[in-house]
């Protein structure tokens, strides 16, 4: 077969994972394994295609091109992932929100309240509870930044 027909079929084959299999199950052109590979990683996993997939990284590491390592790296993961089941987890959701709202590298994360300190009646940047609560939130947020 052609380079140019084989790399028509391989894009008519698209993310369909049995045509996948069927263009990369002859033999691979050597200037079209990045275009092998990239077919495998858009495709579904299946016992058959992690087979083709061991293959392309083995002629990936044969030819050695610019760029092959990453693409190799990428194909061993995504042939090694497929074979790992999903195991479901009961979860809380609220439970999970508030574990999601405390992580601090949450980019989304930012607290507004007021510090607890001024609840407990300690005194902030040496100013007492009593006089911090009278000012609203805002107020009290600016000032504490201020004095920081």
């Amino acid at each position: 077969m052609s380079r140019d027909l084989w790399s028509k079929q391989l894009r008519i084959a698209g993310a369909d994972t049995r045509l996948v299999e069927d263009v990369l199950a002859g033999d691979v052109p050597v200037d079209g394994l990045q275009h092998a590979g990239s077919a495998v990683l858009h495709a579904e996993p299946s016992e058959i295609l992690a087979a083709i997939t061991g293959r392309v990284i083995e002629a990936l590491g044969e030819r050695g091109w610019t760029g092959d390592g990453e693409l190799i790296a990428e194909l061993e993961h995504h042939r090694d992932s497929a074979a790992l089941d999903l195991i479901a987890l009961p979860v809380e959701l609220d439970q999970l929100g508030e574990a999601l709202d405390r992580s601090a590298g949450s980019a989304s994360h930012a607290d507004h309240r007021r510090p607890a300190s001024l609840d407990a009646g300690d005194h902030v940047c040496g100013v007492g509870p009593s006089v911090l609560g009278a000012v609203d939130d805002e107020a009290v947020n600016h000032f504490l930044d201020d004095c920081r």
